[in-house]
């Protein structure tokens, strides 16, 4: 318990109230919404902005009229795709869920297409690595949430990088974080750190939403909510009880799982980054170089 209070949320943001009437209007996040912030950050980030071309990564269009069509389904749609994601992780369909779908489907389109563009670049390696600990493959939808896969997003509570550890959070997970080098923006790294975390927190909670939840605002407020609860540990039963940020960031998590799972389904289609991961390299450098040596051999 003594290292539990040290151990502080990766990242802290307020999300606003959602509006939940369906039959007047869909649903919308506030404009304000931090999560929908860090989508339109996407635009300013050169390696997203020179894309190749629309048509790539397995993803066309039968036509330049099925580019611009946002498609809407049924309810009953919407709660029978996700019901179908197989993953330990228990996936629910709810009014909050329903908003954040329609932020990455319908009000941020064209910053998820970004997402998905960037993915091409992280997902393999995110994948690699949770599959090597044995983690649930879905919780590689958590960095969309928390960085829009920017590597070099800084929160304005300081958290930072891919999967936006906070300061003392990276050095508990062996970051190393001084004032020449950042682990928190070292895309394995920080992965590696992430699992770590994922999987200290299941070993005390055995239920992955907490977990996840435990990523936003820490195992010190859970644990708070779970007492306040009057010992009930599922998410949807803490949720009143949980910071308010908490209570919208299991939904986003939801929501772009479900987008992404079914992006076809709603005519995403992926602005390409001008790199791939299978284009990237590792190369240990054992002498002093330059940086403009380096661009040389590049």
């Amino acid at each position: 318990m003594t290292q539990l209070k040290v151990v502080l949320g990766a990242v802290a943001f307020s999300v606003c109230a959602f509006t939940q009437t369906f039959s007047q209007a869909p649903l919308v996040v506030c404009p304000t919404d931090p999560i929908a912030a860090t989508i339109d950050s996407l635009i300013t980030i050169d390696n997203v902005v020179r894309f190749r071309n629309i048509n790539t990564l397995n993803y066309t269009a039968t036509s330049k009229e099925d580019i611009y069509n946002v498609p809407t389904f049924p309810e009953q749609v919407y709660k029978d795709r996700i019901s179908k994601i197989n993953s330990p992780i228990p996936y629910v369909y709810n009014d909050q869920v329903r908003a954040y779908i329609n932020v990455y489907a319908t009000q941020k389109r064209e910053g998820t297409k970004r997402i998905m563009g960037l993915s091409s670049i992280y997902l393999p390696m995110f994948e690699e690595v949770l599959e090597r600990e044995k983690l649930p493959l879905e919780l590689k939808y958590l960095a969309m949430v928390e960085s829009a896969l920017n590597p070099t997003a800084v929160s304005c509570a300081g958290a930072t990088g891919l999967w936006q550890f906070m300061y003392n959070t990276g050095i508990l997970y062996d970051l190393n974080v001084n004032s020449y080098v950042d682990d928190r923006r070292d895309p394995y790294k920080s992965t590696v750190a992430a699992c770590q975390y994922f999987k200290k927190m299941y070993e005390i909670y055995h239920d992955w939403l907490l977990v996840i939840a435990s990523y936003n605002c820490g195992p010190g407020n859970v644990n708070k909510a779970i007492i306040r609860a009057g010992g009930k540990s599922d998410f949807w039963s803490i949720s009143p009880y949980l910071p308010a940020e908490t209570r919208g960031y299991v939904p986003a998590f939801m929501g772009i799982s479900y987008v992404m799972e079914y992006s076809r389904e709603h005519n995403l289609i992926p602005v390409p980054p001008s790199i791939t991961y299978f284009e990237t390299d590792t190369v240990i450098v054992t002498k002093k170089t330059t940086f403009s040596t380096l661009s040389k051999k590049s």
